[in-house]
């Protein structure tokens, strides 16, 4: 009856940040609807000399090279303090997962990485274990989710073969079915995903530095785990790694060929579930 998507986007995994996330907002059908009518008129509004605001948004325009990276501290403010509260405003919560990068690297080699499940792909799937105890918490309850992913990933199938196998073990273990179809989009029509972009980016700014940029210090509201509409950042330490990665190396190790990710899923998932309770 809710119509919940939880829209989903990656930060860090294609740049060599020491940190990936994944993260995004859950919404309802009507709470979209009413989001991307009101962040149109966004860009209307915000219009500065020299810099056309226009749809889509993404964060690596205001940083670096960006067409709008040169924009006054005060300016992105005023852009970035309206950001936040819409997207505070339409979501019935919003999440993020954070690995490192260099100790996922140091457990698994880089054929396990391409090939089995790297660090956005196994934080995708711990994003969706996450979700499961955190909506049975909110007024969501246990209702099935759906998701949607930004099109910008490298290895999409790690993505499919990870939802696949929970929706595989809640039909198995008769633990409901919570998780609903999964499809991947580019956010240019969709602006959930482009505020699942600015989730991504900040979270990870705030595990890489402890703190947002000059500028885009209003996004830190997005962040805050004390709103009714709240959010959760949840970092995989290193032993949540190894509980994947010990199975993964010693199947290896016996066997010379790569697992299936059913194999040592199967292994982890309950041990993952029980790490990444909110």
């Amino acid at each position: 009856m809710l119509g919940l998507t939880c829209y989903l986007d990656d930060s860090g995994s294609d740049d060599g940040s020491e940190v990936v996330t994944c993260a995004g907002p859950l919404m309802t059908r009507l709470d979209f609807k009413h989001f991307s009518v009101r962040w149109a008129k966004m860009f209307q509004r915000n219009q500065f000399v020299g810099h056309q605001l226009e749809q889509p948004l993404h964060m690596s325009d205001f940083v670096g090279m960006g067409k709008h990276a040169s924009l006054r501290p005060e300016f992105k403010r005023a852009i970035f303090r309206e950001v936040a509260e819409l997207i505070n405003a339409h979501k019935l919560y919003s999440i993020s997962i954070a690995i490192s990068q260099t100790e996922y690297k140091s457990e698994l080699s880089e054929e396990v990485r391409k090939d089995l499940i790297g660090p956005y792909g196994f934080a995708f799937f711990s994003l969706v274990l996450a979700h499961q105890t955190l909506s049975k918490k909110q007024s969501t309850g246990p209702a099935k989710t759906a998701y949607l992913v930004d099109r910008g990933f490298g290895h999409q199938f790690q993505l499919n073969q990870a939802h696949k196998l929970i929706v595989d073990f809640e039909v198995a273990f008769k633990m409901g079915r919570h998780t609903g179809s999964l499809a991947v989009d580019a956010d240019d029509d969709w602006p959930p995903l482009q505020a699942a972009d600015v989730i991504a980016w900040a979270s990870r700014k705030m595990q890489l530095e402890g703190r947002l940029p000059e500028g885009f210090e209003p996004l830190g509201e997005i962040l805050r785990e004390d709103l009714e509409r709240t959010h959760k950042t949840i970092p995989i330490p290193l032993f949540g790694i190894q509980m994947f990665s010990k199975p993964v190396n010693k199947w290896i190790s016996k066997y010379g060929t790569m697992p299936m990710l059913r194999d040592i899923m199967v292994q982890t998932v309950d041990g993952l579930s029980y790490r990444l309770k909110p």
